[in-house]
């Protein structure tokens, strides 16, 4: 379900100063609409937040790095989302099929981006039953982030990432992180727990080393 999606979504309007301010999980889901439907990157734009943010566990669709719903291309986040010191919670992402390809709060962080001064609270992203998990890169603040993108202040604590038994894995081409799935971003994943879910969380083996997870599925 894609809770940004409808007619009356609308958009955020830069202030004075072109700062986008964020308020509400409204405000929030406005900006990821921008950037995945309008193909607005924000670069050289700073997103500010100027409240903490519930988003009450209504699906998230990740900011940039796939493809719009309507088969446009995919676009990154290359601007600067400034927390401002305040928190976003109770985040669920799910991946159900192979739609997205970069997965996490932002799929793809441009190497201009800069994320700072967040923190991020109940984050769960779900790998169900039946998604594919074949070239990939999935974790809970991005699914990729370029070489020079900066991350700093940010914290991510209550969080868990959750990954079904019953995923789909054709090759081992796929990139799985507790934060980011591809690249190296300075975030602490002592806040994140990984664990095996669905019908025989049993014949999935998990291995995390230096945050990046490892997955093997055992033959009963």
């Amino acid at each position: 379900v894609n809770t940004y999606k409808s007619a009356n979504m609308g958009t955020v309007t830069p202030n004075a100063e072109g700062i986008y301010e964020v308020s509400t999980a409204q405000d929030l889901r406005k900006i990821a609409y921008m950037l995945n439907e309008q193909g607005e990157t924000f670069s050289g734009k700073t997103v500010r937040l100027l409240a903490d943010i519930d988003l009450q566990n209504e699906e998230w669709i990740p900011m940039g790095g796939n493809a719009s719903e309507d088969g446009g291309s995919s676009v990154l986040f290359k601007g600067t989302f400034d927390g401002n010191g305040h928190t976003i919670s109770n985040v669920t992402i799910t991946q159900t099929d192979n739609s997205k390809s970069n997965a996490g709060l932002f799929g793809q962080l441009a190497q201009t981006a800069k994320l700072q001064d967040v923190n991020f609270e109940n984050v769960t992203f779900t790998i169900k039953k039946g998604a594919r998990v074949t070239g990939t890169a999935y974790g809970l603040l991005c699914g990729t982030a370029a070489e020079g993108a900066v991350v700093e202040n940010v914290t991510i604590a209550e969080s868990l990432l959750a990954i079904d038994s019953g995923c789909y894995f054709g090759t081992d081409d796929y990139v799985i992180g507790l934060v980011c799935g591809m690249g190296d971003v300075s975030v602490d994943p002592a806040g994140i727990t990984c664990q095996a879910v669905g019908n025989a969380p049993e014949s999935v083996n998990i291995t995390v080393t230096d945050s990046e997870v490892t997955l093997e599925f055992v033959t009963q």
